[in-house]
């Protein structure tokens, strides 16, 4: 399946906004659990490095950037990689508790794939 730049930037615009909402809710819980503040810096952290990387992919999409450095490029197609991987790892339990239809999972699956492969394509190759 074919999708548009503005599929991308769209894909990823939904993913920030997402996490926008849930992220504070995940370092809320790891607090309430008891879980050592160290750990919990380390995922604040984590997580802080992958958004600024997608809103850095959505800034070069959406501002058509013909060339980007290969090891930035690298780093990009990574963060790609990994929330494609995520995907694969917890959709089918969202499925099963009914949190997305199979019909969305297969969509957002597709469109990171398509994505990844569109950045991977343009800037690293």
């Amino acid at each position: 399946m074919n999708y548009a730049v503005s599929d991308y930037l769209d894909t990823i615009t939904r993913e920030l906004q997402k996490r926008a909402t849930t992220y504070p809710k995940i370092i809320a819980k790891k607090i309430k659990q008891g879980v050592d503040q160290e750990e919990v810096n380390a995922i604040i952290n984590q997580l802080a490095i992958q958004v600024s990387r997608l809103e850095a992919i959505n800034y070069i999409i959406k501002n058509d950037i013909d060339t980007i450095d290969k090891p930035s490029a690298a780093v990009y197609v990574d963060e790609l990689m990994r929330e494609l991987k995520m995907r694969d790892k917890y959709y089918p339990r969202l499925i099963y508790f009914k949190r997305i239809t199979p019909e969305a999972a297969k969509y957002e699956r597709l469109i990171w794939a398509e994505l990844t492969n569109f950045f991977y394509e343009k800037y690293l190759k």
